[in-house]
């Protein structure tokens, strides 16, 4: 046979076949890699698997203070706003869900018909609660250091949509998170034990594995009624310590 003809003749045969070796290789050392991540991610048998955290004053400030102190009122008239709206057990018909805007704002009046004008005055001009919830930096590096680590990361949340709607760009970490509850969808807040089963059901979570992060003692207190392990969260510092403390390593070799 004709020497260029064979060559001609190989190359039609070993061409492909190269190609094909050098695919299964390249598919083979992905799907390595990506077992290799997946070996990464898996935590003990047994230890803490899964995050929860509570949204606000943890993950974002609650700040009712400056949210009513904006519009310059007496120190008294800022107590009595403050004691009517969110130091009031009317505060948590946001959180649940079940009213209209403009009836939870009457149920804030019915407390003290007397500055009805101010109440309406803080929470009736345009923008209703933007500024009452503002961003943490630290609030989405924390989640992602936590995931990479391999930790599951949810929110369990007194929350409300108004709050949601009118102050979105304080809680970009709802893109990231793994998941959650927000009480307003579900009608019912913690310190409820049945919110905290309704995570549960959803996520299919083994309470012995889970920690709650918390600004409410009660709230934690709950949690570790059903078997949860928890924190009560005061500074980020000492969360996070706790949270080491706990089992849960991140930013750090394991």
């Amino acid at each position: 046979m004709n020497t260029g003809l064979y060559y001609m003749y190989a190359g039609f045969i070993l061409i492909p076949v190269f190609a094909w070796l050098m695919l299964w290789s390249a598919r083979t050392i992905f799907r390595r890699a990506k077992e290799i991540s997946e070996e990464n991610r898996i935590l003990p048998e047994g230890a803490i698997d899964t995050v929860v955290l509570d949204i606000g004053d943890v993950l974002v400030n609650f700040a009712w203070r400056d949210f009513i102190g904006r519009h310059h009122f007496s120190d008294e008239i800022f107590e009595r706003i403050a004691d009517a709206t969110v130091r009031n057990d009317a505060w948590k018909e946001f959180d649940l869900g079940n009213l209209t805007y403009e009836q939870i704002i009457d149920g804030f009046v019915a407390q003290d018909q007397e500055i009805e004008k101010e109440i309406r005055e803080v929470f009736c001009t345009p923008g209703r609660l933007k500024g009452l919830i503002t961003k943490r930096e630290r609030a989405i590096p924390w989640i992602r250091e936590m995931q990479k680590a391999g930790y599951r990361v949810l929110l369990l949340s007194n929350y409300s949509e108004m709050a949601l709607e009118d102050c979105r760009e304080a809680m970009a970490f709802l893109d990231i998170v793994d998941g959650g509850l927000l009480s307003y969808t579900e009608h019912v807040c913690k310190p409820d034990s049945a919110y905290y089963g309704l995570l549960e059901k959803k996520y299919g979570l083994d309470p012995s594995r889970v920690i709650f992060v918390d600004d409410m003692e009660e709230n934690v207190r709950a949690a570790k009624a059903r078997g949860w392990h928890g924190i009560v969260y005061r500074t980020q510092e000492q969360a996070e310590e706790e949270l080491k403390e706990a089992g849960v390593s991140y930013g750090v070799p394991r």
